[in-house]
């Protein structure tokens, strides 16, 4: 099977380095069927996609409608939106996840809010009818748990976007760009230890930091979903 790209918008880390893992773990992926591009670097040259089955984008701590960024945050912006309308123009199989997803639909050319936060926990996500018949998220639960945690989330999704998944605190936690480019709001990738992680490095930013021991076991006594990244790599693997 070609390997999948990792396109890693995340410095690195304890946190990279479970994302990585666990993209592996739920992809049922071997180290060398997931490639990394360090969208960090100033430099980056876009990938030979002929080379790759597919493109999974990570999240960040990073945030477009952030007042101040510093030079790697722009840099590491830049990278993803070249990188996006790359993949964009060729409709070319991406799974984009939380900030991934968030600046595919923006490079689309939907907005992005912070009307639509959500603290980190482990939140209830329904498909709609457009993602139940879609063949890749037809393949989840109709309503599942999964993790998220984020300030900003996407508004105004353009005709090309199509919501797969909501639930009443953000209206788009699912969607399809053109017929291959998925994006998920929420973090299908974490699981108990990557949780573990998050709220130890989150407190205070995503929930008040003297709740730190009640969102965590919050959060692990939650039964999540990781099936759309086992879903993606099924479905897009090639020889």
């Amino acid at each position: 099977m070609k390997p999948f790209l990792l396109a890693v918008a995340r410095p690195p880390g304890a946190i990279a380095h479970d994302e990585r893992a666990a993209i592996l773990r739920y992809g049922r992926l071997v180290s060398s069927q997931l490639e990394a591009l360090d969208l960090l670097t100033p430099a980056m040259r876009l990938p030979e996609l002929t080379r790759y089955s597919g493109v999974i984008i990570t999240g960040s701590p990073y945030s477009y409608l952030a007042p101040v960024k510093s030079d790697t945050h722009k840099a590491t912006e830049q990278n993803l939106q070249n990188l996006c309308s790359f993949l964009l123009a060729r409709d070319f199989p991406t799974l984009g996840l939380c900030f991934g997803f968030q600046m595919l639909a923006l490079v689309a050319g939907a907005q992005l809010t912070r009307d639509y936060p959500e603290e980190m926990a482990a939140h209830t996500i329904q498909l709609t009818a457009a993602g139940i018949s879609d063949p890749l998220t037809g393949k989840l639960p109709r309503t599942f748990r999964c993790y998220s945690a984020h300030d900003d989330a996407v508004t105004h999704p353009p005709e090309s976007l199509t919501v797969l998944a909501s639930n009443p605190a953000v209206p788009v936690h699912i969607g399809r760009i053109g017929a291959h480019i998925y994006g998920t709001q929420h973090h299908p990738e974490i699981g108990r230890t990557g949780i573990a992680l998050r709220v130890s490095h989150y407190a205070g930013t995503y929930f008040p930091a003297d709740s730190r021991e009640s969102v965590l076991a919050a959060c692990q006594r939650a039964t999540v979903e990781h099936g759309i990244i086992t879903h993606f790599v099924s479905s897009y693997g090639v020889s």
